[in-house]
Protein backbone atom coordinates (compact mmCIF):
# COMPACT_ATOMS: atom_id res chain seq x y z
CA UNK A 1 0.00 0.00 0.00
CA UNK A 2 0.97 3.50 0.15
CA UNK A 3 0.54 6.25 2.83
CA UNK A 4 0.51 9.86 2.56
CA UNK A 5 -0.29 12.85 5.23
CA UNK A 6 -4.06 14.97 4.43
CA UNK A 7 -5.34 17.12 6.99
CA UNK A 8 -4.57 15.51 10.40
CA UNK A 9 -4.97 12.10 8.43
CA UNK A 10 -2.67 9.45 7.55
CA UNK A 11 -4.11 7.60 4.39
CA UNK A 12 -3.52 4.09 3.14
CA UNK A 13 -4.56 3.33 -0.08
CA UNK A 14 -4.48 -0.49 -2.18
CA UNK A 15 -1.71 -2.83 -1.44
CA UNK A 16 -1.89 -6.56 -1.67
CA UNK A 17 -4.60 -8.66 1.23
CA UNK A 18 -6.06 -12.10 1.66
CA UNK A 19 -3.94 -14.37 -1.18
CA UNK A 20 -2.35 -12.12 -2.36
CA UNK A 21 -4.64 -9.97 -4.41
CA UNK A 22 -4.33 -6.42 -4.71
CA UNK A 23 -7.05 -4.18 -3.78
CA UNK A 24 -8.82 -0.33 -3.64
CA UNK A 25 -9.05 0.32 -0.20
CA UNK A 26 -8.85 2.96 1.45
CA UNK A 27 -8.53 4.12 5.05
CA UNK A 28 -7.70 7.13 7.26
CA UNK A 29 -6.24 6.90 10.69
CA UNK A 30 -7.15 10.17 12.21
CA UNK A 31 -3.92 10.97 14.83
CA UNK A 32 -5.28 13.64 16.94
CA UNK A 33 -8.30 11.19 17.38
CA UNK A 34 -6.22 7.72 17.40
CA UNK A 35 -9.36 6.46 15.44
CA UNK A 36 -9.75 4.61 11.79
CA UNK A 37 -12.08 5.48 9.14
CA UNK A 38 -12.84 4.72 5.69
CA UNK A 39 -14.69 6.66 2.71
CA UNK A 40 -15.86 2.92 1.72
CA UNK A 41 -17.67 2.92 4.14
CA UNK A 42 -20.05 5.09 3.36
CA UNK A 43 -20.86 4.24 0.43
CA UNK A 44 -24.03 3.13 -1.09
CA UNK A 45 -23.09 0.50 -2.99
CA UNK A 46 -19.12 -1.17 -3.37
CA UNK A 47 -16.53 0.40 -5.15
CA UNK A 48 -16.61 -1.57 -8.66
CA UNK A 49 -13.34 -0.26 -10.43
CA UNK A 50 -11.43 -3.35 -11.04
CA UNK A 51 -8.65 -1.13 -12.90
CA UNK A 52 -8.17 0.78 -9.15
CA UNK A 53 -6.81 -2.58 -7.82
CA UNK A 54 -2.95 -2.25 -7.24
CA UNK A 55 0.35 -2.56 -4.94
CA UNK A 56 3.56 -1.10 -5.38
CA UNK A 57 1.79 1.86 -7.34
CA UNK A 58 3.27 5.99 -5.52
CA UNK A 59 0.52 8.14 -4.23
CA UNK A 60 0.83 11.71 -3.40
CA UNK A 61 -1.19 14.77 -2.28
CA UNK A 62 -1.87 18.17 -4.30
CA UNK A 63 -4.09 19.97 -2.52
CA UNK A 64 -7.41 18.56 -1.72
CA UNK A 65 -6.38 15.56 -4.09
CA UNK A 66 -4.84 12.39 -4.39
CA UNK A 67 -3.16 11.24 -7.29
CA UNK A 68 -2.61 7.07 -7.77
CA UNK A 69 0.09 6.07 -10.80
CA UNK A 70 1.72 2.99 -12.06
CA UNK A 71 1.42 -0.34 -10.05
CA UNK A 72 1.30 -3.96 -9.85
CA UNK A 73 -1.65 -6.47 -10.31
CA UNK A 74 0.09 -9.42 -8.97
CA UNK A 75 3.01 -9.52 -5.74
CA UNK A 76 4.88 -12.68 -6.69
CA UNK A 77 5.83 -10.80 -10.25
CA UNK A 78 6.18 -7.90 -8.44
CA UNK A 79 8.25 -9.42 -5.85
CA UNK A 80 9.99 -11.17 -8.74
CA UNK A 81 10.85 -7.49 -10.45
CA UNK A 82 8.96 -9.34 -13.60
CA UNK A 83 7.96 -7.17 -16.63
CA UNK A 84 4.19 -8.01 -16.29
CA UNK A 85 0.81 -7.90 -14.67
CA UNK A 86 0.77 -3.86 -14.79
CA UNK A 87 -1.74 -1.88 -14.05
CA UNK A 88 -4.49 -1.43 -17.24
CA UNK A 89 -5.35 1.97 -15.43
CA UNK A 90 -2.56 4.43 -15.18
CA UNK A 91 -3.62 7.01 -13.18
CA UNK A 92 -6.37 7.90 -11.07
CA UNK A 93 -7.28 11.03 -8.41
CA UNK A 94 -9.32 11.07 -5.12
CA UNK A 95 -11.01 13.98 -4.19
CA UNK A 96 -11.14 14.42 -0.25
CA UNK A 97 -14.07 16.55 -0.18
CA UNK A 98 -16.21 14.35 -2.48
CA UNK A 99 -14.89 11.21 -1.48
CA UNK A 100 -14.65 9.53 -4.98
CA UNK A 101 -12.27 8.36 -7.40
CA UNK A 102 -11.76 9.62 -11.12
CA UNK A 103 -9.89 7.75 -13.53
CA UNK A 104 -7.65 10.85 -14.93
CA UNK A 105 -5.55 7.84 -17.26
CA UNK A 106 -7.23 9.57 -20.64
CA UNK A 107 -6.37 13.49 -19.59
CA UNK A 108 -2.87 12.59 -19.54
CA UNK A 109 -0.67 13.83 -22.44
CA UNK A 110 2.23 12.00 -23.41
CA UNK A 111 2.06 9.42 -20.52
CA UNK A 112 5.31 7.91 -20.17
CA UNK A 113 6.51 4.00 -19.29
CA UNK A 114 4.60 2.70 -22.38
CA UNK A 115 0.89 3.93 -20.93
CA UNK A 116 1.74 3.82 -17.33
CA UNK A 117 3.07 0.54 -17.49
CA UNK A 118 5.79 0.52 -14.03
CA UNK A 119 5.99 -0.49 -10.53
CA UNK A 120 8.25 -0.04 -7.70
CA UNK A 121 8.77 3.58 -8.62
CA UNK A 122 9.15 6.63 -6.50
CA UNK A 123 6.86 10.30 -6.68
CA UNK A 124 6.69 13.30 -5.10
CA UNK A 125 5.24 16.58 -5.79
CA UNK A 126 6.62 19.48 -5.50
CA UNK A 127 4.28 22.77 -6.54
CA UNK A 128 2.23 21.95 -9.21
CA UNK A 129 4.31 19.01 -10.56
CA UNK A 130 4.48 15.38 -9.51
CA UNK A 131 7.98 13.85 -10.26
CA UNK A 132 8.23 10.32 -10.77
CA UNK A 133 11.88 8.91 -10.97
CA UNK A 134 12.87 4.81 -11.94
CA UNK A 135 11.15 1.47 -11.10
CA UNK A 136 10.21 -1.20 -13.21
CA UNK A 137 8.95 -0.68 -16.68
CA UNK A 138 7.86 -2.51 -19.71
CA UNK A 139 10.18 -2.44 -23.03
CA UNK A 140 8.63 -3.42 -25.74
CA UNK A 141 9.99 -5.70 -28.46
CA UNK A 142 9.19 -5.86 -32.24
CA UNK A 143 6.75 -8.60 -33.27
CA UNK A 144 7.51 -12.01 -32.27
CA UNK A 145 9.56 -11.31 -29.59
CA UNK A 146 8.39 -11.39 -26.12
CA UNK A 147 8.49 -8.21 -24.22
CA UNK A 148 10.89 -7.73 -21.93
CA UNK A 149 11.50 -4.89 -18.70
CA UNK A 150 14.23 -3.23 -16.72
CA UNK A 151 14.96 -0.93 -14.07
CA UNK A 152 14.38 2.44 -14.83
CA UNK A 153 16.75 6.23 -13.79
CA UNK A 154 14.57 8.09 -16.25
CA UNK A 155 12.65 11.27 -14.13
CA UNK A 156 9.26 12.11 -15.46
CA UNK A 157 7.02 14.84 -14.53
CA UNK A 158 3.86 15.82 -15.16
CA UNK A 159 2.32 19.15 -14.21
CA UNK A 160 -1.31 18.39 -12.27
CA UNK A 161 -2.61 21.69 -14.31
CA UNK A 162 -2.70 20.67 -17.60
CA UNK A 163 -2.09 17.27 -17.32
CA UNK A 164 1.28 17.15 -19.28
CA UNK A 165 3.80 14.65 -18.89
CA UNK A 166 7.41 15.34 -20.01
CA UNK A 167 10.91 13.60 -19.66
CA UNK A 168 13.67 15.60 -17.88
CA UNK A 169 17.01 15.60 -19.21
CA UNK A 170 19.45 15.38 -15.89
CA UNK A 171 23.38 15.47 -15.69
CA UNK A 172 25.72 14.29 -13.20
CA UNK A 173 25.70 11.02 -11.80
CA UNK A 174 21.76 9.41 -11.34
CA UNK A 175 20.76 6.70 -9.18
CA UNK A 176 22.31 3.12 -9.98
CA UNK A 177 18.55 1.64 -12.02
CA UNK A 178 16.55 0.18 -9.46
CA UNK A 179 13.36 -0.30 -8.16
CA UNK A 180 11.71 0.47 -4.44
CA UNK A 181 13.70 3.64 -3.78
CA UNK A 182 12.59 6.14 -1.19
CA UNK A 183 11.71 9.61 -3.03
CA UNK A 184 10.88 13.24 -1.28
CA UNK A 185 11.75 16.92 -1.97
CA UNK A 186 13.82 18.74 0.09
CA UNK A 187 13.43 22.87 0.49
CA UNK A 188 15.68 24.57 2.77
CA UNK A 189 13.27 27.29 3.29
CA UNK A 190 11.12 25.01 5.55
CA UNK A 191 12.26 25.71 8.98
CA UNK A 192 10.76 22.39 10.44
CA UNK A 193 13.42 20.29 8.67
CA UNK A 194 16.54 22.55 8.90
CA UNK A 195 17.84 20.22 11.58
CA UNK A 196 16.44 16.72 10.24
CA UNK A 197 18.66 14.72 8.43
CA UNK A 198 19.80 15.33 5.45
CA UNK A 199 19.27 18.72 6.09
CA UNK A 200 21.67 20.02 8.96
CA UNK A 201 24.69 21.08 6.23
CA UNK A 202 22.91 22.77 3.40
CA UNK A 203 20.70 24.94 5.59
CA UNK A 204 22.77 27.38 7.21
CA UNK A 205 23.37 31.37 6.71
CA UNK A 206 26.10 31.61 4.56
CA UNK A 207 24.20 30.12 1.89
CA UNK A 208 21.55 32.39 1.21
CA UNK A 209 19.99 31.08 -2.08
CA UNK A 210 17.84 27.86 -0.98
CA UNK A 211 18.37 23.91 -1.86
CA UNK A 212 14.61 23.19 -3.58
CA UNK A 213 15.66 19.32 -4.59
CA UNK A 214 14.79 15.77 -5.46
CA UNK A 215 16.15 13.27 -3.21
CA UNK A 216 16.24 9.58 -4.05
CA UNK A 217 17.62 6.87 -1.71
CA UNK A 218 18.16 3.16 -1.55
CA UNK A 219 16.40 0.85 -3.67
CA UNK A 220 16.56 -2.46 -4.93
CA UNK A 221 18.51 -3.65 -8.18
CA UNK A 222 19.76 -7.04 -9.32
CA UNK A 223 18.74 -8.56 -5.54
CA UNK A 224 21.29 -6.38 -4.01
CA UNK A 225 20.08 -2.57 -1.88
CA UNK A 226 21.87 0.82 -1.76
CA UNK A 227 22.39 3.48 0.88
CA UNK A 228 23.72 5.77 -1.41
CA UNK A 229 21.86 9.10 -1.16
CA UNK A 230 21.42 11.34 -4.82
CA UNK A 231 20.08 14.40 -4.73
CA UNK A 232 18.82 16.49 -7.69
CA UNK A 233 18.22 20.30 -7.49
CA UNK A 234 15.11 21.70 -9.45
CA UNK A 235 16.88 25.41 -9.52
CA UNK A 236 21.03 26.16 -9.37
CA UNK A 237 22.76 25.53 -6.13
CA UNK A 238 26.08 26.23 -5.12
CA UNK A 239 27.78 25.42 -8.06
CA UNK A 240 25.58 22.34 -8.97
CA UNK A 241 23.45 22.93 -12.15
CA UNK A 242 19.45 22.58 -12.34
CA UNK A 243 18.63 19.13 -12.90
CA UNK A 244 22.23 17.74 -12.24
CA UNK A 245 22.97 14.45 -9.62
CA UNK A 246 25.17 14.42 -7.44
CA UNK A 247 25.73 12.23 -4.04
CA UNK A 248 25.68 12.88 -0.15
CA UNK A 249 26.79 11.14 2.06
CA UNK A 250 24.45 9.40 4.62
CA UNK A 251 27.30 9.79 6.99
CA UNK A 252 27.42 13.11 8.00
CA UNK A 253 27.07 13.86 11.42
CA UNK A 254 23.46 15.65 12.42
CA UNK A 255 22.83 18.28 15.03
CA UNK A 256 19.93 18.40 16.63
CA UNK A 257 16.72 21.28 15.68
CA UNK A 258 16.38 23.71 18.41
CA UNK A 259 13.21 25.94 19.21
CA UNK A 260 9.67 25.96 17.75
CA UNK A 261 8.46 25.80 13.75
CA UNK A 262 5.86 25.40 11.82
CA UNK A 263 4.45 21.97 10.96
CA UNK A 264 5.86 20.02 7.90
CA UNK A 265 2.43 19.82 6.46
CA UNK A 266 0.87 22.40 4.47
CA UNK A 267 -2.50 21.47 5.18
CA UNK A 268 -4.40 23.88 7.71
CA UNK A 269 -7.47 23.57 9.95
CA UNK A 270 -9.75 24.64 7.45
CA UNK A 271 -9.29 21.62 5.18
CA UNK A 272 -9.44 19.08 7.68
CA UNK A 273 -13.06 17.03 7.09
CA UNK A 274 -15.11 15.79 9.63
CA UNK A 275 -14.59 12.01 10.59
CA UNK A 276 -18.86 10.70 9.96
CA UNK A 277 -19.47 8.45 12.38
CA UNK A 278 -20.43 5.68 9.94
CA UNK A 279 -17.19 5.84 8.62
CA UNK A 280 -15.68 4.61 12.12
CA UNK A 281 -14.31 1.41 12.55
CA UNK A 282 -11.48 -1.22 13.74
CA UNK A 283 -7.99 -1.26 12.28
CA UNK A 284 -7.90 -2.91 8.82
CA UNK A 285 -7.13 -6.84 9.50
CA UNK A 286 -3.88 -6.38 6.96
CA UNK A 287 -3.02 -3.47 9.34
CA UNK A 288 -4.23 -4.25 12.63
CA UNK A 289 -1.59 -6.04 15.34
CA UNK A 290 -3.47 -9.01 17.32
CA UNK A 291 -5.44 -8.14 20.20
CA UNK A 292 -5.78 -4.78 19.15
CA UNK A 293 -8.54 -2.55 20.53
CA UNK A 294 -11.30 -1.38 18.99
CA UNK A 295 -10.55 2.12 17.74
CA UNK A 296 -13.98 4.09 17.80
CA UNK A 297 -13.21 7.46 18.82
Amino acid sequence: YQRRVHGGKVCYFGGFVEDNEPCAETHFFHIDDRAWSSPDALREKPLDEPSLNRGYHTAVLHGTMMYIYGGSTSLSAAVQQKPSHFCSSAMWRYSFKERSWEDVSELCKNTPHEGGRVYGHSAVVVEDTMYVYGGMVLEKRPPGMPNTGHRSTDLHCISLHTMQWNLIHTSGVPPRPQAFAAMWALDSRNAAVLGAWPMPRIATKEYSRPLVALSVYGGQAHGTTTDVLCVMPLREFRGHTRHEWFTWNVNESLRPHRGTSPGVLSDTASTMIQIPKAALYAPPPHLKRPHHPLLTS
